[in-house]
């Protein structure tokens, strides 16, 4: 009896395991050129398939297009048609809203067709109106994604149709698609299903505008409750490509797929999120356990004081269930010094190692705070290294001055008090006094 039970035993903990191992996610398992996956609380990475790789993203570009449009423009404006808009696109049987030269419509109206049915001519329509010409809005288009940190992007137009100086990486979108869902009317059409524009100047009839992104409409084979917003795209170089959202229990998740299939796009960004959403766990590394680290603080090659570094709070990540916390590690990379006129900039970095070949060790990077000693007295402005939003600059400014100017009096005083020791010391060697 004991030995039926035995091997029952094993029996259901080869099922249980295996189906666990099944579950897991490889990159074999997506169907797509280039995917990543991305925590949005963290930017943490979740899930890798050649994110790094240079790719033509088609008509996500419009997802920075939207961005730029309500960063700049108020959703009453009008905008005008011009034939410029309409007629530089020569690309045959390319998505868009039948637009006229002439014709007059509201920013949002042009912003629910450009993210919707995405529609080319109402892409150029805005760049214009943001920016005056379409070559003006590119060099915006490529200035904000440089801010972002979208480092590996070139665009070069406003819709995303076959240029081959238009491209990015799929983290780079990944972290585009992060920076402009923070913004609340950026979702109001990231995150719309269906839309009816009305009538205008040269237009009778109402236009009715369906997301292409088949996860938010509802009814649809695709359709997903936990997806909040997304934007497909397709050219033959570029083949299907899709930037999406989702949220549950929470936790809210971004998957890029690149160079996918038409139905492939939807079904790819299903696994990409269900792994997230399933296998992972959030846990949080205090401050206490980032550690604190002192090195020295030198001018011209001698030390003058000290930099202390340390976590001002801690940090939150996302652990595979397949690992435990106690499989998680930390190191900071430091210099062997600062100058005194260096940046003081550092951070340690949270990693921990997956056995799937698609998960990357690096969890987190948690930017470190740093307070200046010279002879052993704080000094009275702590440097935080965190990162500046554009409303701190000006106070951030402010403190660094004077962070400065204490530095460099604090320096004065220590070159005085060694010239002052040295002119003693000759002093006594002058009159014959031993030196102490």
């Amino acid at each position: 009896m004991k030995k039926y039970m035995a091997a029952a035993v094993a029996l259901m903990l080869f099922v249980f395991w295996g189906g666990a191992r099944a579950e897991a996610l490889s990159r074999g398992d997506i169907a797509a050129e280039t995917a990543v996956l991305m925590d949005f609380e963290t930017g943490q990475i979740l899930f890798d398939k050649g994110m790094n790789r240079r790719v033509f993203p088609a008509s996500t570009t419009k997802i920075m297009t939207c961005l730029l449009a309500v960063e700049n423009s108020r959703p009453d404006e009008i905008i005008a048609v011009s034939e410029t808009a309409v007629f530089s696109i020569t690309e045959p049987l390319s998505s868009h809203i039948a637009l006229t030269p002439g014709e007059e419509l509201p920013m949002d109206d042009a912003l629910f067709a450009l993210m919707m049915p995405s529609a080319n001519d109402a892409a150029n329509v805005i760049a214009e109106h943001i920016a005056g010409s379409l070559e003006a809005f590119t060099d915006l288009m490529n200035a904000k994604a440089a801010e972002i940190g979208a480092v590996n992007t070139n665009f070069a137009n406003a819709h995303g149709l076959h240029d081959p100086m238009h491209y990015t990486t799929a983290r780079d979108m990944a972290r585009i698609t992060r920076h402009a869902a923070e913004n609340p009317m950026f979702m109001r059409y990231f995150g719309a299903d269906l839309h009816t524009m009305a009538a205008t100047n040269l237009q009778s009839e109402e236009r009715y505008f369906t997301n292409y992104q088949y996860m938010l409409v509802p009814g649809t084979r695709f359709y997903n409750e936990a997806v909040t917003g997304g934007k497909v795209g397709y050219t033959h170089p570029a083949r299907h490509t899709m930037s999406t959202v989702a949220e549950k229990d929470g936790r809210t998740l971004i998957a890029i797929v690149m160079g996918s299939g038409r139905d492939e796009k939807f079904t790819d960004t299903k696994k990409l999120l269900d792994f997230g959403f399933e296998q992972f766990t959030r846990h949080v590394i205090h401050s206490d356990e980032l550690g604190s680290y002192t090195v020295p603080l030198t001018e011209d090659g001698e030390t003058v004081g000290a930099v202390r570094l340390y976590a001002a709070s801690g940090m939150p990540y996302l652990l595979h269930n397949s690992l435990a916390p106690s499989d998680v590690s930390t190191d900071a990379a430091l210099p062997l010094s600062y100058g005194v006129s260096e940046k003081i900039a550092a951070a340690v970095n949270i990693t921990a190692d997956c056995e799937l070949e698609a998960v990357p060790s690096a969890l987190a990077s948690m930017p470190l705070t740093s307070e200046i000693e010279l002879d052993a007295v704080p000094a009275l402005v702590s440097v935080v290294i965190n990162e500046r939003t554009p409303a701190d600059h000006t106070l951030e400014l402010v403190l660094g001055i004077s962070a400065v100017v204490l530095l460099a009096a604090f320096l004065a005083m220590a070159r005085l008090r060694r010239y002052r020791r040295r002119k003693a010391r000759l002093a006594r060697i002058g009159r014959g006094r031993p030196m102490l």
